[in-house]
């Protein structure tokens, strides 16, 4: 079973600016999707009880000791499963 129509139309539109977060680590700007969003994109998109999340690799590429706080960032690779069902 494939993807519904509406369902592709909204994969495929652009990602709205105002959801895309940037920082500044090291002089460098990063930008990146909160992880709320893209669950609740996807629960919007697919429903909350069709898709699964496996983290398939984490790594931190980046940390660092702040007066008392500690900072890390961490790249991960994750596995998306939508599941569809067919009426009888």
């Amino acid at each position: 079973m494939s993807f519904t129509d509406s369902q592709l139309r909204q994969l495929k539109a652009q990602i709205r600016p105002d959801v895309v977060k940037e920082r500044e680590v090291e002089g460098k700007v990063l930008h990146y999707l909160e992880g709320w969003h893209v669950v609740a994109e996807a629960n919007r998109i697919f429903g909350f009880d069709a898709w699964d999340r496996e983290t398939v690799q984490s790594q931190c590429v980046w940390q660092k000791q702040i007066v008392y706080r500690f900072a890390a960032s961490y790249l991960t690779r994750v596995r998306i499963t939508v599941r569809a069902w067919s009426a009888p």
